[in-house]
C-alpha cells in the first residue's frame, strides 16, 4: 500500500486511503481445541499485530492512513471463550485495540434476527470498543433470485 501510493505522487486522489486487516486467530486448525487463556494470549499478539502496522504506516508518512479489521461477537462475553480475568481485562484490551484501528466490522454472521444481533453486539453498540464499526451479517435471501434480504437493522438501530 505504501509502494502503490509513492507510484502516485501527484495524483493523491489514486492513494488508497485505509486498510483492512484479515488478521482471524479464530480461523486456525487449533483455536477449538485451545484453552481460554491461550486464546486470551493469542489476542495479545493479535493487538501487536495491530500496533505494529499503525507504527509502520506512521513511520512511513501514512499516519492518516485508517487501520480496520474484522473481529468475531462472541470476544467480548463474560464468561466466554476467551479466559478474560475480568471485565476490566477485556475493557483493556478493547481500548488498546481501539487506539490501534479506527474501525471494525463484528462477525455476527450466525445471528438471523434483529433482536439476535442487538444481543450478540451490546457491547459494541455501548461505545466500549471503538467508536466506528460496522455490523457483519450474512444475508438471507428469500424466493428465488433477489428477493427480501433478512435481517435488516433500521437506522435507528445502527451506530
Amino acid at each position: 500500500m505504501i509502494d502503490f501510493n509513492a507510484g502516485f505522487p501527484s495524483d493523491p486522489a489514486a492513494h488508497l486511503k485505509a486498510v483492512h486487516l484479515d488478521v482471524e486467530p479464530q480461523g486456525s486448525a487449533p483455536w477449538d481445541g485451545i484453552s481460554g487463556a491461550v486464546k486470551r494470549g493469542l489476542l495479545e499478539v493479535l493487538l501487536n499485530v495491530y500496533i505494529g502496522v499503525r507504527a509502520h504506516l506512521d513511520a512511513n508518512g501514512h499516519a492518516t492512513t485508517s487501520i480496520y479489521a474484522d473481529i468475531p461477537y462472541p470476544w467480548d462475553k463474560i464468561p466466554g471463550s476467551i479466559a478474560w480475568i475480568d471485565p476490566a481485562d477485556r475493557d483493556a484490551w478493547c481500548t488498546a485495540v481501539g487506539t490501534a484501528r479506527e474501525g471494525l466490522s463484528i462477525m455476527t454472521f450466525s445471528k438471523d434476527t434483529v433482536s439476535e444481533l442487538e444481543v450478540a453486539t451490546a457491547y459494541e453498540r455501548s461505545g466500549s470498543l471503538v467508536q466506528h464499526f460496522r455490523i457483519g451479517i450474512k444475508p438471507k435471501i428469500s424466493g428465488s433470485g433477489f428477493g427480501q434480504i433478512t435481517p435488516y437493522l433500521s437506522p435507528s438501530s445502527q451506530r
